[in-house]
């Protein structure tokens, strides 16, 4: 069974969706929208895991970043 919580900037439909799914499928699961940037959004999601779950075992960073131009030729400033 998995056990954890995801976070998104948009697509709430695909979030419920996802949420939903893993539900069905007998886990327990709870996502979170938020800005990453923001470090009060990311200690608030870290509070509401642990509420919910009780603790952090692992976290997976999955944050996905689409920039207009060809990824090699992205400078490194474009990704923080």
């Amino acid at each position: 069974m998995l056990v954890g919580g995801f976070t998104y900037k948009g697509s709430t439909d695909q979030a419920d969706t996802l949420a939903r799914n893993q539900k069905n499928a007998g886990h327990k699961v709870v996502g979170c929208r938020m800005e990453i940037e923001d470090a009060s959004q990311r200690a608030a999601v870290l509070d509401l895991v642990r509420e919910r779950f009780g603790q952090l075992d692992a976290l997976v960073n999955n944050a996905a970043v689409f920039p207009a131009r060809p990824w090699p030729r992205s400078p490194c400033r474009r990704w923080s």
